[in-house]
C-alpha cells in the first residue's frame, strides 16, 4: 500500500465517541483520496457541528486509492469510518460531498465497497440515508438516481434538520416505511433538500427536455438553503490534523462567502449569494483558537475573492503583527487583480514567500469584459510591479481559452501578457524571474451567463492549445493545462440530465475511478460508456442551449434568476460589463429574496482597532534536548516525514519555542536520527529538538509534548545535549530490531541462519531512484541469532554502519529467509534501539549527548 496513513484514523483532535451512548451515526464521505478531502473545509465545518451534539457520532470515509481497493476487496473488507472502523452499510446516514463532476465514479465505488446498494431505488429502511452536498448538486440530475436526497445550499443549519428528522422516523416509523416513502416525503418538506425520486424528466423527440414536474405533474422548483450570518458558533477551531502530508496543509478561516463581482463563467458566484462576511474579531479569535489547537505554521484567509473583504487591510497587519514573530505565515488563496493593496502587499511579505497567483482569465481587454472580469492591461501591470517590489521572483498566471466570443488575437493576447509580465519582473527586481502559466479550457457551468453556450470541440481546444504552447515555449515559457478531453467531460456531466445517470454508471463498472487525477483518466472508457447509453458526450457538452429551452437544472432555485442570467448573456455578447454591486447599485439578480440586503452588501463590519507590535522572541543562547520516543501499533506506519510533521505540531502545541533555521523559508531545527522504515515499530528512537528560550527540565519538557501526541507515539526520555556533541545521525551506528516469525517452522528459521553465518559474503540488489545498486549485505550484519517467545521464533539482529551505508530489516529477512516483499510486510519489525559508541563503549542516545565531539590529535609536519 502506497500511503498507508490515509487510513490509519487516530489523529489528533479526531473525535471517537461510544457507539452505545450515540443515537444517530453520520458518515460524512469524500469521493476522493485523503489528502483532497481533509483539505475541505465544508467537511470540517460538517463534522465540527455534527460532533458537538453528544448524540451524534460523525465519522470521516474517504475513497480507497486502488491498491487499497484492491486489498478490501480481495480480504472482503467493507469500506468503513475512520474513526471507529464502523462499516458504511451501518450508518444511519451517509453524506456525499460532490465538489467535481469526476467524481462521480468514485461515489458509486464507495458505496459498493461500504456494502450500499448503489442505485436508491435498491435501498431499503434497512439502508442509510444517502445524501449529497456541495458545488455540483445545483445540477443534481446526473446523479439522480444513486442519492436519496440533495442538500441544496449551505449546510450548517439543514444537516442537523435531517439528523433529527431520521433520528425520529428511525424511532417510530422505521418498521412502518420499509419503503422509506415517508421518509422522503418530509425530507422535501425541509427547505434547501430535493428528493429526486419526487420528480420525472421527459424528452421531446429531439433529446432536449420536454418538461420537469413532480409525482403530481406540478412544475416548481426547489428553493437552496441560505445561512443568514457567518458565525463562530457553526466553525470549528479543533479541525483534525492530519498524519498525511494533505493539498492545503493549514488552519483556514473562512472570512467570507458569497462574491458579488459577476464573473460571467464562474459558477461558484451566482451560486453561493448573497455575500456574507465574517467579522474581523471572530476571524481573529477563530484562528487563535486553531492554530493553538493544531500547532500549524500557516493560516489561510478563505473566500471566492479575498481581495474583496472589507478590512482585509487593517485585519492583516494585526494578525501579523501577533503571529511573525512566531513564524506563522498567511496564505491568501484567492486574490483578484485589482484588490493587491500596498498595505496587503507589505503584510503578507513579512512571513515566507512562495509564488503568487492571479488570474487574468482572457488575453485582452475586450475578452475581459465579455467574462465580466473588469480589468485592463494597465491594472494588471500595475498588480504585477506590486509583487515584484515586495519580492516575490515566482508569479502565477490563469487563463481560459474557449471563451464565448474568443478571436485569435484573445490567444495571442495570453501570449503577450505572459511575456509582458516577465519583462517586468526583470525591470523590477534586476534578474530573470519565473512566470508560470496555465491555460484551461472553458467548462459551461449550470447557473452562470454561460450555461447557454456549448464547450467549443476537443479538436479546437487541441489547436488553440498548441498555438499557445508553440509560442510560449519560444519565448522560454513552458505552459500547463489539463488535458483536454478530461474538460470535454467535465463539461458533458456539469451540463447533462438524468440520462448521464446511466453512462457513470458503465464508466464505474468498466473500471473508471479518480477520473479527476490526470494519471487515472481513461477517456476511452467514457467515449464506450456513452455509446453504450446511446449517447455522445459532445450532445451534452459542445450543444447550445437555445434561449427558451427548458435547463436540466430548472428546478432548482440558487436565489438568482434565470432571466438575470439570460441578460448577463445579451450583455456578454455585446461585450458590456456589469458593476459590482457592493458599489451600492442593484442589478437585480434576484439574491435579495434569499437574504441579500437591497444594495447588495452583506454583513460589513468596521476595520478594526491596530494591534501592538509584537517583537521576535528574545535571541538568547540556543539549547539542544535530546529526545528518545516509541512508535508503535498504526503509528508505526507513518513515514518519516509524515513522523516529523507529527512532531513539530506537538511542539507548537505544546508552546515550546522551537528555534528556526535562517533564510528565505525557515524551518524548525528538529531533527531526527536515522528512519524507521515504514510499517515498523521503534522503542528507541531519537529526535534533537534546538530550544530559543527555555530553563525547563528536559524531563518537564517532555511531559509538555506527552500530552499533545496521539496515542501509539511518546517521548520516552530526555537529555541535555552537550555543546559539540556529535548529532543524533552521526553518532549512531548500530541499529538493533527484533521479529516474531509467526507460523515458521523455528528449525527451518535457525538452519537459514546458520548457513547465512558461514557464507562470506551475500550480495543484494536494492532498487533506488537513481536505479539498481549491487552490495554486500553480510558486513553490515553486526550479529543475528534466534530466540523464542510463547513459542513464536523471534530474530534479534543487529545492523551497523559502514561507509555511509546500512541495510534494510527487509533485505536481510529477504535474504536470510527467503521472504517476499508481502509477506516481510506481514511482520512486525521492531527496531528495539540504537547505538553508538561513546569513547569505549556502545551507548544509546540519550548517553551519547552527554558525549562531546572529540579532535583528532594534531600529528607534527
Amino acid at each position: 500500500m502506497a500511503k498507508p496513513s490515509r487510513y490509519l484514523g487516530g489523529e489528533v483532535n479526531a473525535v471517537v465517541k461510544d457507539s452505545s451512548r450515540v443515537s444517530l451515526t453520520f458518515a460524512l464521505a469524500f469521493p476522493d483520496a485523503y489528502e483532497v478531502g481533509m483539505s475541505h473545509l465544508g467537511l470540517k465545518i460538517l463534522y465540527d457541528i455534527l460532533n458537538r451534539r453528544p448524540e451524534i457520532a460523525a465519522e470521516r470515509v474517504f475513497a480507497p486509492w486502488d491498491d487499497a481497493e484492491a486489498l478490501m476487496r480481495g480480504s472482503g473488507t467493507p469500506l468503513a469510518g475512520l474513526e471507529t472502523g464502523r462499516s458504511l452499510s451501518s450508518f444511519d446516514i451517509v453524506g456525499f460531498s460532490l465538489q467535481y463532476e469526476l467524481g462521480y465514479t468514485n461515489v458509486l465505488n464507495m458505496l459498493d465497497l461500504g456494502g450500499v446498494p448503489i442505485r436508491s431505488a435498491e435501498r431499503t429502511a434497512a439502508h442509510p440515508l444517502v445524501l449529497a452536498g456541495g458545488p455540483c448538486v445545483f445540477n443534481p440530475e446526473p446523479m439522480a438516481p444513486f442519492i436519496d436526497a440533495f442538500v441544496l445550499g449551505d449546510g450548517e443549519e439543514v444537516v442537523l434538520e435531517i439528523a433529527d428528522l431520521v433520528r425520529r422516523w428511525r424511532d417510530l416509523d422505521r418498521s412502518a416505511d420499509p419503503r422509506r416513502e415517508k421518509l422522503m416525503d418530509r425530507l422535501a418538506e425541509i427547505e434547501g433538500v430535493y428528493v429526486p425520486a419526487h420528480f420525472q424528466t421527459t424528452f421531446a423527440p429531439g433529446g432536449a427536455i420536454e418538461r420537469i414536474a413532480d409525482r403530481r405533474g406540478r412544475t416548481y422548483r426547489v428553493r437552496k438553503r441560505t445561512v443568514e450570518r457567518l458565525t463562530s458558533a457553526d466553525y470549528p477551531v479543533a479541525p483534525v490534523v492530519p498524519f498525511a502530508p494533505i493539498v492545503h496543509d493549514r488552519v483556514a478561516v473562512e472570512i467570507a462567502r458569497g462574491c458579488t463581482r459577476g464573473c460571467r463563467f464562474c459558477q461558484a458566484g451566482y451560486i453561493y449569494r448573497p455575500l456574507r462576511e465574517r467579522t474581523p474579531e471572530e476571524v481573529e479569535k477563530l484562528l487563535a483558537d486553531s492554530l493553538a489547537s493544531t500547532g500549524y505554521e500557516e493560516m489561510a484567509l478563505s473566500s471566492l475573492s479575498a481581495g474583496d473583504y472589507s478590512c482585509l487591510g487593517p485585519l492583516l497587519s494585526r494578525l501579523m503583527s501577533r503571529y511573525a514573530g512566531q513564524r506563522v505565515s498567511v496564505s491568501l488563496p484567492s486574490m483578484r487583480v485589482g484588490t493587491l493593496s500596498p498595505q496587503v502587499v507589505a503584510e503578507v511579505r513579512r512571513v515566507r514567500k512562495s509564488g503568487f497567483t492571479l488570474a487574468p482569465e482572457a488575453g485582452t481587454s475586450r475578452l475581459r469584459d465579455v467574462v465580466n472580469k473588469g480589468i485592463d492591461e494597465a491594472d494588471l501591470e500595475r498588480e504585477v510591479e506590486k509583487v515584484f517590489e515586495a519580492g516575490w521572483e515566482t508569479i502565477k498566471l490563469y487563463f481560459m481559452i474557449g471563451l464565448p466570443t474568443e478571436r485569435d488575437e484573445d490567444l495571442d493576447g495570453i501570449v503577450r501578457v505572459a511575456s509582458r509580465v516577465r519583462e517586468i519582473g526583470r525591470r523590477v527586481t534586476g534578474k530573470p524571474v519565473t512566470v508560470n502559466v496555465t491555460v484551461s479550457p472553458f467548462a459551461p457551468k449550470p447557473f452562470t451567463p454561460f450555461q447557454w453556450r456549448g464547450q467549443i470541440p476537443i479538436e479546437e481546444i487541441r489547436a488553440k492549445q498548441g498555438r499557445i504552447r508553440e509560442a510560449l515555449r519560444r519565448r522560454g515559457i513552458h505552459p500547463k493545462g489539463p488535458r483536454p478531453e478530461m474538460n470535454h467531460l467535465e463539461s458533458a456531466i456539469a451540463r447533462g440530465d438524468r440520462r448521464v445517470a446511466d453512462v457513470i454508471e458503465n464508466a464505474w463498472r468498466a473500471g473508471c475511478r479518480f477520473d479527476e487525477w490526470e494519471e487515472r483518466f481513461d477517456f476511452a472508457k467514457w467515449e464506450a460508456s456513452f455509446a453504450q447509453a446511446g449517447f455522445s458526450p459532445a450532445f451534452f457538452a459542445n450543444r447550445d442551449f437555445g434561449p427558451g429551452e427548458i435547463l436540466p437544472w430548472d428546478h432548482i432555485d440558487v436565489g438568482v434568476s434565470k432571466e438575470f442570467l439570460w441578460a448577463e448573456w445579451e450583455a456578454a455578447v455585446r461585450g458590456e460589463t456589469t458593476v459590482d454591486c457592493r458599489g451600492g447599485r442593484c442589478t437585480g439578480c434576484g439574491a435579495w429574496e434569499i437574504g441579500c440586503e437591497p444594495r447588495g452588501w452583506g454583513t460589513v463590519s468596521p476595520p478594526p482597532a491596530p494591534a501592538e507590535e509584537r517583537p521576535d522572541p528574545a535571541a538568547g543562547p540556543a539549547r539542544t534536548v535530546r529526545f528518545t520516543f516509541e512508535k508503535q501499533g498504526r503509528l508505526r506506519f507513518l513515514s518519516h516525514l509524515e513522523l516529523a510533521a507529527l512532531f513539530q505540531r506537538a511542539f507548537r502545541r505544546a508552546g515550546l519555542p522551537v528555534a528556526h533555521s535562517q533564510g528565505f523559508n525557515p524551518h524548525p531545527r528538529i531533527s531526527f536520527g536515522p528512519a524507521l522504515p515504514v510499517g515498523a515499530e521503534g522503542l528507541e528512537e531519537a529526535v534533537d529538538v534546538t530550544f530559543e528560550t527555555t530553563e525547563e527540565e528536559p524531563d518537564r519538557l517532555a511531559e509538555r509534548v506527552n500530552v499533545q501526541l496521539p496515542a501509539g507515539v511518546s517521548l520516552t526520555g530526555a537529555a541535555d545535549v552537550v555543546p559539540g556533541a556529535p548529532s543524533i545521525s552521526e553518532a549512531v551506528s548500530r541499529f538493533h530490531y527484533r521479529v516474531p516469525l509467526p507460523g515458521r517452522d523455528p528449525e527451518t528459521v535457525r538452519e537459514n541462519v546458520r548457513l547465512f553465518g558461514e557464507r562470506s559474503s551475500l550480495v543484494v540488489h536494492r532498487t533506488t531512484p537513481k536505479g539498481r545498486r549491487t552490495f554486500d549485505l553480510k558486513p553490515l550484519v553486526e550479529s543475528i541469532r534466534l530466540g523464542e517467545a510463547d513459542g513464536v521464533p523471534v530474530l534479534d539482529f543487529i545492523l551497523g554502519a559502514k561507509e555511509g551505508r546500512t541495510a534494510k530489516p527487509a533485505e536481510l529477512l529477504s535474504a536470510v529467509l527467503g521472504l517476499g516483499a508481502e509477506e516481510t510486510a506481514e511482520l512486525v519489525i521492531t527496531r528495539t534501539g540504537l547505538s553508538g559508541l561513546g569513547g569505549a563503549a556502545w551507548e544509546g542516545p540519550l548517553a551519547l549527548a552527554g558525549v562531546a565531539r572529540t579532535r583528532p590529535a594534531l600529528v607534527p609536519a
